[in-house]
């Protein structure tokens, strides 16, 4: 069965773990997906598209973060 805090012992498959730490299906709290799904915080490593408006490929960045496609902006951050 899943866990609270997304923790898994690698059978079952995580929904939306209070962790985050996904399998790459679902999203996660934290938005760290293995690139098939979208993230909440807009972290993914490039093949996803962020669901909250920072950027995904291809898309100007609204505050300052970018995926590895754009310019940094405002704070240097870096999608990645």
């Amino acid at each position: 069965m899943d866990g609270q805090d997304g923790r898994t012992d690698g059978l079952a498959r995580r929904t939306d773990g209070w962790t985050g730490k996904t399998d790459g299906r679902m999203d996660g709290w934290t938005g760290k997906t293995d690139g098939r799904m979208d993230g909440q915080d807009g972290r993914t490593d490039g093949r996803a598209r962020r669901t909250n408006g920072w950027t995904d490929n291809g898309h100007k960045a609204v505050n300052g973060w970018t995926d590895e496609r754009m310019n940094r902006l405002d704070n240097g951050w870096m999608g990645k």
